[in-house]
């Protein structure tokens, strides 16, 4: 599990949610008969990062750089 322990920026988090989709993805491997719990938490991680860079780009359009 990943301890942030400055203030996150929206790319941290990003950053954060794809570290974790990949040790999601070892973890199927390792246990598949927990393929289908881990597919829902990987989707609805998907579903955040492409919100996340979404409200990313809708920011950088307005001027601004970072958000904490």
């Amino acid at each position: 599990m990943t301890t942030i322990r400055k203030p996150a920026t929206i790319e941290s988090v990003i950053t954060n949610l794809r570290k974790s989709q990949e040790d999601i993805r070892r973890l199927k491997e390792k246990y598949p008969e927990v393929t289908v719990s881990l597919n829902v938490i990987l989707k609805e991680q998907k579903r955040i990062i492409d919100m996340l860079e979404k409200l990313k780009d809708e920011l950088h359009a307005y001027g601004v750089k970072e958000v904490i």
